[in-house]
Parts: structure tokens; sequence; C-alpha cells
């Protein structure tokens, strides 16, 4: 019986495929650089940032040294907070939650940013489980950070679903024993995936 939803973060929850994207587009528009340009040097310290060995605020002197500018630290957090929220994913996690299912992240993420995040929109009790690669210290790419997230729901994977917007991400929680669902970021069919749900007996 599945008791437990994970969703990835962006590119399910967020409207923009990568958290990166998100956060290029706000400093863009803010400052002027070139995109492709900014992302190219933000996207060298994506290890140390999703792996939680550094925040923002300690990559971004190097940043904009890279960068050959500087950039107001300021525009960090403005950046976290300009992120924007797919309302009917997060409509459906609280229809879920209200049905007595346990809601859950695993994402590929910098601790920093999701706790701006959290505060923000105020879902410290939205989530029973948060699995952010930077808190765990273990990616996507690697099963740790599925069976940490088990481990905290206190569920089997059987009783799990986890649903993310790249299909290689599925490969690692279905071998160990998750219920998946591929969820397409560019048609962002919330009813499409509501039905495949129902199809898990999750509603019913």
């Amino acid at each position: 019986m599945i008791t437990t939803i994970f969703f990835d973060f962006d590119g399910v929850v967020t409207i923009d495929p990568k958290g990166s994207v998100s956060f290029a587009n706000y400093i863009v528009q803010k400052t002027g650089i070139d995109k492709t340009f900014f992302l190219e040097k933000y996207r060298e310290f994506g290890q140390v940032l999703l792996t939680g060995k550094k925040s923002h605020l300690d990559i971004w002197p190097d940043l904009c040294h890279n960068l050959g500018l500087t950039i107001n630290p300021d525009l960090i957090e403005a950046a976290f907070k300009a992120t924007p929220i797919n309302q009917e994913i997060v409509m459906l996690m609280k229809a879920l939650k209200k049905n007595n299912y346990q809601i859950g992240l695993i994402t590929d993420n910098k601790n920093d940013r999701m706790s701006t995040l959290i505060t923000l929109h105020q879902w410290e009790d939205l989530f029973d489980v948060l699995a952010i690669s930077a808190s765990v210290g273990s990616r996507k790419n690697d099963d740790a950070i599925y069976l940490y997230a088990l481990d905290k729901a206190n569920t089997a994977p059987t009783d799990a679903v986890f649903i993310d917007n790249t299909v290689k991400n599925l490969e690692i929680p279905k071998k160990i024993g998750y219920h998946t669902l591929y969820f397409d970021n560019q048609k962002r069919d919330v009813n499409a995936l509501i039905t495949e749900l129902n199809q898990l007996k999750v509603f019913s």
C-alpha cells in the first residue's frame, strides 16, 4: 500500500527544469551578463554546492573572479526567492497530505536555496521528509539518497512513489523497489500525473 509520495524539486515542484537555470535567469536579468557564460562559470561550483561542502556565499568571491566582475551577494537570496513554482503540483501535494500520505522531496539541491524557499512558501509542515543532496551528502546518481529518504519516512520502497522529470533519475529508485513516475516538465500535465497516481491506487 502506498504511504509516501516523494517529489523531485526542480522541474516538478518548480517550472524551470533545473535550479541553476532559475538562479541564472534572475542574475542575468539583474546584471545583463551573458546567460551561457554565467551558467558555465556557475556550474563549475555545482558539485561542492550540491554536496553541501560550500554555500553560495562561500563560492561567490571565486565565481565573481571567474566571471571578471563583481556581483552584489544580496542577489543570491533574491535569486532563490525568484524561483518560479508550479502551483498545481503544490496543490496536489497538499491534497495528498490531507489524504494522510507522507510527502517528501528527493532532490539534487543546495541547502541555502532550499532553506530559503521552504521558509518563503511556508512549506515546513508540508514535507515530512527532506532528502536534499547537500544535506545528505549523496546525489541522485547514487542509491544512498533514496535509502536515506526511505529511512526517514520509515517506509518500505514498495510503499513509496518517486516522481522526477528526468527518466535517468528514476532508474536507481526503481531498482531499489520504488514505484516511479515520469513528469514531463515541458507539458506539465498534472492531471495525467494524478491519473498515474490513481492507477497505483493513490486517492482510492
